[in-house]
């Protein structure tokens, strides 16, 4: 922790030394108690809505509200250690699987209602950070298993007595979470790995440094596509940097083990088109 961490991390203690910040992620409707001058008046103004989005930023962290007020939508970015800022109270707990509720700008009346998130009763059995994962109704896949729920605990064909409709999104979403963040973050298990020549250098350094292998290289596949011509290929790539790119991940993919199309099979393509048109990407 360098100073400046140091320095955030001690402002943060004194500022939520009399205010504390209750957990709440995106989908949770909040109140906000804002302190408001007014000359010499001091008064106190709740601002009561949906939390949109969170930004974690350390001291400078702040999370967005979204009310409707006379048919008109209203948000306010709140940094969430403001000293303007009297109170923070969670109304109810919102049952969403998304980080940024930005689409509800676009919504109104019943299409912008969230669902209430289940409450988990008292004496129900809990594990360690049990509440990161209140709301994820699959259970948290195991790694190396592409995220499916144990058969064991299966939930086909039963009706799941106060909770909303689950939809194929939902379901698949909800079996590959292996965590999800107080701020509504998921972090997912990826089940496959599509690696192109531009961003995977700096991926395969970090893996090289660290001692590390890829952890599934059948579960990957490795395509040159950003820096390649459209037509003739035979003569080689003629601009340098590309040429560099390129080369680095042939060798790169032959160091790792992964599985790559050369620049002139016949598999080769667009990264986003090989996945689906090559079977390698499955719903």
């Amino acid at each position: 922790m360098n100073i400046i961490q140091q320095f955030e991390a001690s402002e943060i203690v004194r500022l939520t030394e009399g205010r504390p910040v209750p957990v709440f992620a995106p989908g949770d409707t909040v109140r906000v108690a804002v302190k408001v001058v007014e000359g010499e008046r001091r008064r106190v103004q709740n601002f009561e809505g949906v939390c949109i989005a969170r930004s974690n930023k350390g001291l400078n962290s702040n999370f967005t509200i979204r009310k409707i007020s006379y048919g008109e939508g209203v948000e306010r970015v709140f940094p969430l250690y403001s000293p303007t800022i009297a109170e923070i109270a969670v109304v109810r707990r919102g049952d969403v699987r998304r980080a940024k509720l930005y689409y509800l700008r676009g919504r109104s009346g019943k299409r912008a209602r969230i669902a209430e998130k289940a409450r988990v009763a008292p004496s129900a059995p809990t594990e360690p950070a049990a509440a990161e994962y209140v709301g994820c109704k699959g259970p948290r896949p195991l790694p190396g298993r592409r995220g499916r729920a144990p058969a064991a605990v299966s939930t086909r064909g039963t009706k799941m007595s106060g909770s909303a409709p689950r939809t194929l999104y939902d379901k698949i979403f909800d079996s590959h979470v292996v965590e999800r963040l107080a701020d509504g973050t998921c972090v997912l298990y990826i089940d496959r790995h599509l690696v192109h020549e531009v961003t995977s250098p700096q991926a395969f350094e970090g893996l090289r440094l660290a001692g590390r292998k890829v952890r599934r290289p059948d579960a990957t596949i490795a395509v040159a596509d950003h820096n390649i011509a459209t037509t003739d290929r035979k003569s080689g790539i003629k601009e340098e940097e590309s040429r560099i790119q390129v080369e680095t991940l042939e060798r790169n993919v032959a160091e790792f083990g992964v599985p790559y199309f050369p620049v002139l099979d016949v598999r080769q393509g667009i990264v986003h088109i090989i996945g689906p048109e090559q079977g390698i990407s499955l719903p």
